[in-house]
């Protein structure tokens, strides 16, 4: 089923209320690190990355198999080919490496992004981002819009670029499981 944007945004606003705290987790890491909703990969890339974060250490041989397991898993979920998915998840993690926080992105992927290439493989991001994931909720790092509004607030009265505090407004709206329309 081929949805417009404004559809899959509508659709991922109506879930956010229904997430769990691992799901809003995986969601508002990767708004942390600049990715779009509006690219329907970065929605396959948050299921890919719960996935990961689901599993079991020790459960597959190679991170290969695992990754194949959970490319499979994503496919199935939205009903592409495995391909497709794969291609889609790429697309937004190099859409979020040149337009996202990208200072954010190299300090999570340091040592791992390839500089001639421009990229980090589909593979590494979605476990090393599933890996923060489960990290910082074992820390107690995870934050709800409430507690984000109030980290942010002495900081945004400093704020004085458009762009900056519409896209602030934005997370913290879609935290709250506002709709942006």
């Amino acid at each position: 089923m081929n949805r417009t944007a404004k559809q899959r945004e509508e659709l991922a606003y109506k879930s956010f209320s229904k997430m769990n705290q691992l799901e809003k987790t995986a969601s508002d890491e990767l708004l942390n690190m600049g990715f779009s909703y509006k690219h329907v990969g970065t929605y396959y890339l948050r299921d890919a990355v719960i996935f990961a974060a689901r599993e079991k250490p020790g459960q597959y041989q190679t991170s290969r198999e695992l990754m194949g397991k959970i490319n499979t898993m994503v496919s199935n979920k939205h009903g592409l080919k495995r391909e497709t998915a794969i291609t889609q998840m790429g697309y937004s993690i190099e859409c979020a490496f040149a337009y996202g926080n990208t200072d954010y992105l190299l300090e999570i992927f340091k040592g791992t992004y390839d500089y001639e290439k421009n990229k980090v493989s589909n593979a590494t991001f979605i476990l090393t981002t599933a890996e923060k994931i489960k990290q910082d909720m074992a820390a107690g790092q995870c934050f709800n819009a409430t507690q984000l509004r109030i980290l942010i607030q002495g900081e945004v009265e400093n704020i004085t670029d458009f762009i900056t505090l519409s896209n602030l407004y934005g997370i913290v709206h879609a935290l709250e499981g506002g709709s942006m329309a």
